[in-house]
């Protein structure tokens, strides 16, 4: 059997490593709350981004913008887009178009 000193030094020994180590958790969370609260959540390169907005409106722009051209909905139909079958698919190149060869710029 272990002997009561022995005994007594253990139980010493595992109260000091647990209080050290209560101790070393408090000091760590304490600097990682100090540490998040005091570091900015923006960096510098998009704090440049950043300006105050105005209140005022600049009355010139809104002119331009007014003055700007509208198109009509009827001329948007040119920007339809292609089914994607047509996407995927291979073209298809003219038996003339391969057997053509550049010709230099003198024979033009």
């Amino acid at each position: 059997m272990i002997s009561k000193l022995f005994e007594n030094k253990l139980r010493q020994n595992f109260f000091r490593l647990a209080l050290l180590s209560v101790i070393t958790v408090i000091v760590w969370i304490s600097f990682n709350i100090y540490r998040s609260i005091n570091k900015s959540q923006i960096k510098l390169e998009k704090k440049k981004y950043l300006s105050p907005l105005t209140s005022d409106l600049d009355l010139d722009t809104m002119e331009t913008i007014k003055k700007r051209i509208k198109t009509k909905p009827e001329a948007w139909g040119i920007l339809e887009l292609e089914s994607a079958e047509t996407l995927l698919s291979p073209r298809e190149t003219s038996p003339s178009a391969e057997s053509e060869e550049a010709t230099s710029s003198g024979d033009l």
